[in-house]
């Protein structure tokens, strides 16, 4: 599909919201979770894959305390990276500082709460998630 053709299936489906009709009646063949800033969860305006029309949904999530972000400095974990696959795009301080922005962002949107593990051993994560849900109370000496 070029770009003529997409601008006019996006022209045709304006004029069907506008008329209160449905643009897509059939299935819609990605799932969105977040929805779309159009206000129009059929348009896909978002994503540049014109033959994907995105789904936009609100739902809960029963578990929502139990869940924890752990995030850590780029530059630790493009180190840690670095152990592992030396001069990769994969332990790029670059691809390591978009990936804790975009999993922070995320969760941040979500509501869920984060923890820096950077100096953090496994243990010590385990008991401040403790700590923090109050399954465990500091004692007191």
């Amino acid at each position: 599909m070029d770009q003529r053709d997409q601008a006019k299936a996006f022209e045709e489906a304006q004029a069907r919201v506008k008329a209160g009709k449905d643009p897509l009646p059939d299935a819609r063949s990605c799932f969105w979770p977040y929805g779309l800033s159009s206000g129009d969860p059929y348009l896909n305006i978002a994503y540049p894959d014109a033959a994907t029309f995105y789904w936009g949904a609100v739902f809960t999530m029963p578990h929502r305390a139990k869940l924890h972000g752990l995030t850590i400095l780029a530059e630790r974990l493009a180190k840690i990276r670095h152990e592992r696959k030396p001069e990769s795009r994969y332990a790029s301080l670059e691809n390591c500082q978009s990936e804790i922005r975009a999993a922070e962002a995320l969760l941040r949107q979500a509501h869920i709460p984060i923890l820096d593990t950077t100096t953090m051993s496994v243990e010590e994560i385990a008991i401040s998630i403790l700590y923090g849900t109050g399954l465990i109370k500091r004692l007191k000496n």
